[in-house]
């Protein structure tokens, strides 16, 4: 897993950095990479799934379960979780 500058984890977000090959009778871990770029928030209770990409600057809501990598300043919520708006940052 890498974690870039700047990237809020809220309290009981998962970041699943493991899963096994089903299709294997032995089940192997395997273990896809996840990359948080910078000025991320995963939200409370959020679940990040393995080999996803957050893309910088999104947020990942409130029990939210991201299985596919996310898009730049964009804000998603859901199960599956989905795109809902822009993230629009005030300067």
């Amino acid at each position: 897993m890498k974690l870039e500058k700047n990237v809020t984890i809220s309290h009981l977000a998962q970041i699943c950095a493991g899963t096994h090959e089903y299709s294997d009778p032995t089940m192997p871990l395997i273990k896809p990479k996840i990359m948080i770029e910078d000025n991320v928030w995963v939200c409370t209770q959020a679940f990040i799934g393995p080999g996803v990409k957050v893309a910088e600057g999104s947020v990942i809501g409130a029990c939210a379960v991201l299985t596919k990598d996310s898009e730049a300043y964009k804000v998603y919520a859901g199960n599956p979780a989905k795109l809902i708006k822009d993230r629009v940052i005030n300067r």
